[in-house]
């Protein structure tokens, strides 16, 4: 839904669920929070230098890691609160994250 809002593509909407990218940057910055997120921040010199071989700046990384932490929050915390969700059910994609 917010993706539609945002005017992207149903196609591009689809591949971002699934965690792919046709732009190189984008693919190294969806590869990298998703390296963030498997090993709850922990994330090897290695990655961050993979990140960065990407043409993704330090700035970028660092944005990178907020919004990871800002979601992870926000999931967090409407678990908790059992927030009712006001957004229409979307089905889990097969091989989805």
């Amino acid at each position: 839904m917010l993706g539609k809002g945002a005017g992207l593509a149903a196609m591009d909407i689809l591949a971002a669920r699934v965690g792919t990218s046709p732009d190189e940057r984008a693919m190294a910055a969806l590869a990298f929070a998703r390296k963030l997120v498997a090993n709850q921040g922990r994330v090897s010199p290695d990655d961050v230098a993979e990140a960065q071989a990407a043409a993704l700046d330090d700035a970028e990384i660092v944005e990178i890691i907020a919004a990871v932490a800002i979601n992870l929050f926000t999931n967090y915390l409407n678990l908790a609160a059992d927030t009712d969700v006001d957004f229409p059910p979307v089905a889990k994609l097969a091989g989805a994250a």
